[in-house]
């Protein structure tokens, strides 16, 4: 009979369980999954990311980036409340050590059921400067009041005299 009463008791806690879960919500701001990216290999910078949590129970989170290769990189801690809900971790490798090809981030909490694995693409090259120079050509014409341009349709003078 003690183990009749506690059984539904037992089912219920797993199906709020099973809830609390479901409404948690983890997504990659800056390195989605599936995404590709190119990476300056030139930079010394460490390389960071941004997941958001919402809806999620308060717990911490070690990431773990994984390389092409298989080497694992223990990130900085992340808390899965605060900051309302982006949080930056930052791993034990620069983009001039990485290399091209499939990355892996492992978000796994300690003591809720919160975890999320997303995989995205590198290519690893130097960064190239594209400069762009606009050239705007503007017709001026004398309309009866006002000064304008067919081109540029933004009045250019106050009124002219008649």
């Amino acid at each position: 009979m003690v183990c009749g009463l506690h059984m539904p008791w037992l089912v219920g806690l797993g199906l709020l369980a099973g809830r609390a879960a479901a409404d948690c919500t983890v997504t990659g701001l800056d390195y989605t999954n599936g995404g590709s990216y190119l990476i300056d290999a030139s930079s010394d910078q460490p390389f960071t990311f941004t997941s958001l949590f919402q809806g999620c129970d308060e717990d911490t989170i070690d990431p773990i980036l994984v390389s092409p290769d298989g080497q694992d990189y223990v990130c900085s801690g992340i808390d899965t409340q605060s900051n309302d809900g982006r949080q930056v971790s930052t791993c034990p490798i620069s983009f001039n050590q990485m290399t091209s090809g499939e990355w892996v981030i492992i978000l796994q909490a300690e003591n809720t059921d919160i975890t999320v694995q997303r995989s995205f693409k590198l290519t690893v090259g130097q960064a190239e400067k594209v400069t762009i120079t606009v050239r705007l050509e503007c017709t001026f014409i004398p309309g009866p009041r006002h000064a304008y341009s067919e081109a540029c349709p933004y009045p250019l003078a106050n009124e002219i005299p008649p």
